[in-house]
């Protein structure tokens, strides 16, 4: 389990290196005195909207870049539980099962269920989401040094 969770962590802090460094290819033009979001999902909302006008002649690359980040989103969703999760046997009304304990301080706490298999599963779709994130930063980086951006 703890390999697993370290796997989940180190892909998801490369992922996340990786959105930061494109988000900084274009910030300071884009946003002049502005400080960059430290925010995941800010960053990648402004990412978005810098790739509409990236690919704005090229409707299939946006859309492949659309769905990347929506897989780039969903992906920082379970890595969340994850990392700020308690995993271990949780027993609720009356059920036992191996799964997180998530504590929101806004929020009710969760229970989801997360086995072993499943953390392997995550850190898997991880690597694999990290091995697209090179080729989408290469493509991002040709789009912009192509464009006067």
């Amino acid at each position: 389990m703890l390999s697993a969770v370290g796997t989940i962590t180190l892909e998801w802090a490369f992922i996340d290196a990786e959105v930061t460094y494109m988000c900084q290819s274009f910030w300071s033009n884009q946003h002049p005195g502005q400080m960059m979001p430290r925010s995941f999902d800010k960053r990648s909302e402004y990412l978005k909207l810098y790739a509409v006008t990236l690919w704005r002649d090229e409707p299939s690359k946006q859309k492949g870049f659309d769905k990347y980040m929506q897989r780039v989103k969903t992906a920082n969703g379970k890595r969340d539980d994850v990392c700020h999760g308690v995993p271990g046997q949780i027993t609720r009304r009356g059920r036992r099962y191996f799964g997180l304990r998530i504590v929101h301080p806004s929020q009710a706490t969760r229970y989801p269920d997360m086995t072993v298999d499943q953390l392997e599963r995550l850190a898997e779709e991880l690597g694999h989401l990290a091995a697209e994130t090179i080729n989408v930063r290469v493509e991002f980086d040709k789009a912009r040094h192509g464009s006067s951006q």
